[in-house]
Order: structure tokens, then C-alpha cells, then sequence
């Protein structure tokens, strides 16, 4: 078992990781918005930008990610007997590129359609990680004047870092 976690870890955060061979819009996109930072030997931190470049275009979800910015956000640690553990995530902030702070939107603020589909993109790519998707978090954010697409920048700080995505992403048409 310990093995088995440890050849997942040097998979997920290997700085040699392999690239897609022809890889679509859609997935360039996705590779420039999750972030993988080994903090140490044993604390790792990923995040996402759930953009709307990220999904399949003319889709409900492309449509909602052009109106909420989403951040996910795992912080874990492997212990020493190979067991992992997870930080309680219970606030982040986004800012965008004038320095300004996006406003949170709770899930119950949602209109219902984007309720229900984040909901499920939640559920299954928390599923979809494994481990990793019982610490995972997600927030969601007002895109306020921030778009995936045009010139600009989002910034997380997190954990004594401030991750960071200039925008337009790779993968904008």
C-alpha cells in the first residue's frame, strides 16, 4: 500500500511529468490551470482554476465558468507510516489583476442550474482523485471582470503562497 501511495505521489508531482500528444484546446487549458506545488518532502498543495476554457465549448458548464470563477484547493501532507492527511480549507480569497478581492458566492446563492451542474462536477472530480477528493475544496467567486480569455490575471493566496494565472489562457480561441 505504501508503495502504491508513494509511485501515485511521484506520478501526480513529478517536475518530468509526460505531455499529451495533440493535446485539444481544452486540454491545454486544463494543464494551465491546475497548479501542483510540492511544498516540502511531505506537504503538497493543488489547486485549480475551473475556467471556462476548461470546459467543452457551447456546454452548460462552459456557460457557467464564464459567469463564476471556481477554485479548488487540496493541501495534504504524507505522514510517515505513507498515510496522507488533509488541511481543513474553510476560506480563500481570489483577487484580480487591479489587486481587488472577488466576491464569494455561497452555494446556496447559486442560481439553480449552477447550482446543480457544479454540484456534480464537484461530486465526480472529487471521486475521480481518489484520496485526494475528501480534502478537496471549492470555492466559488462573482467573475466580476475577470474572463479566462481576455488580457489579465487571477491570484489565490494560499498557505504563504500567492498562486497566480495570467490570462488569456493557453487554449483561448
Amino acid at each position: 500500500m505504501l508503495l502504491l501511495q508513494a509511485m501515485l505521489l511521484a506520478f501526480f508531482f513529478s517536475p518530468a511529468s509526460s505531455r499529451p500528444w495533440k493535446p485539444t484546446h481544452v486540454q491545454v487549458a486544463q494543464d494551465y490551470a491546475t497548479i501542483q506545488h510540492q511544498k516540502s518532502k511531505t506537504d503538497f498543495v493543488m489547486i485549480r482554476w475551473w475556467a471556462q476554457p476548461t470546459a467543452t465549448p457551447g456546454t452548460t458548464l462552459a456557460t457557467i465558468l464564464e459567469k463564476y470563477v471556481v477554485i479548488s484547493v487540496v493541501q495534504f501532507h504524507v505522514n510517515p507510516d505513507g498515510t496522507m492527511s488533509f488541511d481543513d480549507v474553510a476560506t480563500l480569497d481570489a483577487l484580480d489583476s487591479s489587486g481587488h478581492p472577488l466576491t464569494r458566492v455561497p452555494e446556496n446563492a447559486l442560481v439553480p442550474i449552477a447550482a446543480g451542474v457544479l454540484s456534480g462536477v464537484k461530486a465526480a472530480f472529487r471521486q475521480s482523485v481518489g484520496r485526494m477528493g475528501e480534502g478537496m475544496k471549492f470555492f466559488t467567486f462573482d467573475a466580476s471582470t475577470v474572463r479566462a480569455c481576455e488580457m489579465g490575471q487571477l491570484s489565490v493566496p494560499f498557505a504563504g503562497e500567492t498562486y497566480l494565472w495570467e490570462t488569456p489562457f493557453p487554449g483561448c480561441s
